[in-house]
């Protein structure tokens, strides 16, 4: 029997497969995307804080919430896979980027999107919770 964390990967993996094809896209571009977002947010949320910036992009921790939140994201954009196909490769496109427009993202943390800040508080925590006993 599988366990949730497998069938979230398995989720993922699907929904990275349909994106790809509705885009064009190979594995390294998608992947590379998602990385440069997840720097793009950074620098958007700390306000180019390059000495933060750095240890945050560093920490497993990030990267597993940034992923986590993407997939939430990328699950919004494959349910609409089906109409998504009947338009241009260019507007699926822009309405791909749009969904993950690390500015928004940011200016949405800054506002109403509780549930996405605590989630953030808390792995900022982590990190420096993490941070605090490597230097021990």
């Amino acid at each position: 029997m599988k366990t949730q964390i497998q069938r979230t990967n398995e989720e993922a993996t699907k929904c990275m497969g349909v994106v790809m094809s509705l885009l064009g896209w190979s594995e390294l571009e998608y992947c590379y995307f998602m990385y440069d977002m997840g720097v793009q947010y950074l620098e958007e949320y700390l306000h180019g804080d390059k000495h933060t910036i750095g240890q945050i992009e560093q920490s497993k921790i990030f990267w597993g919430w940034w992923k986590n939140h993407w997939f939430m994201r990328e699950r919004q954009y494959v349910e609409q896979a089906e109409p998504l196909s009947k338009i241009s490769r260019r507007l699926r496109l822009l309405g791909y980027k749009g969904l993950h427009n690390p500015r928004m993202l940011a200016a949405e943390m800054n506002t109403a999107a509780v549930e996405l800040g605590d989630s953030y508080a808390n792995m900022l925590g982590m990190i420096f919770k993490e941070e605090r006993k490597v230097k021990s």
